[in-house]
């Protein structure tokens, strides 16, 4: 098994994460990011750019402090959830009752089916961040 087939089918990864109101709150989220993106094909289509540059140098002026301090914190996040998952990894690793859970197949099915609906989210996120679309949150 390669380390890619152990991370999509390790339970302990899939499971602790695992959230079903959150993830319907997150559909929801993507439906309103959707609504948000068909208002904005109306209004630059109507094309009155002296409104929508005066919205933007606006939101600039209100939302730039914030916004670097908002990197800052994600940067930390970052750092921090490398650190513990490597070392949760390591733990599960050691105790051979957690290694059995890991190899189980139904374990390996339901990692993989959750694994599956994080990667969806992520694609979605990743698409909106190519095409310069701000994640909603």
């Amino acid at each position: 098994m390669d380390i890619s087939d152990e991370l999509t089918n390790n339970i302990f990864d899939q499971f602790i994460g695992y959230n079903s109101v959150q993830t319907e709150n997150e559909l929801s989220v993507l439906n309103r990011e959707l609504d948000h993106q068909k208002k904005l094909n109306k209004l630059l289509k109507e094309k009155d750019i002296e409104f929508n540059t005066t919205e933007i140098t606006n939101f600039l002026a209100r939302n730039s402090g914030q916004i670097s301090d908002q990197l800052r914190r994600f940067q930390e996040l970052h750092d921090e959830l490398k650190r513990i998952v490597d070392e949760n990894h390591n733990i599960e690793e050691q105790e051979v009752r957690y290694k059995e859970l890991l190899n189980s197949t139904e374990s390996k099915k339901l990692a993989s089916n959750l694994r599956e609906i994080k990667q969806l989210k992520d694609q979605i996120r990743f698409f909106l961040l190519q095409e310069g679309v701000a994640f909603p949150s």
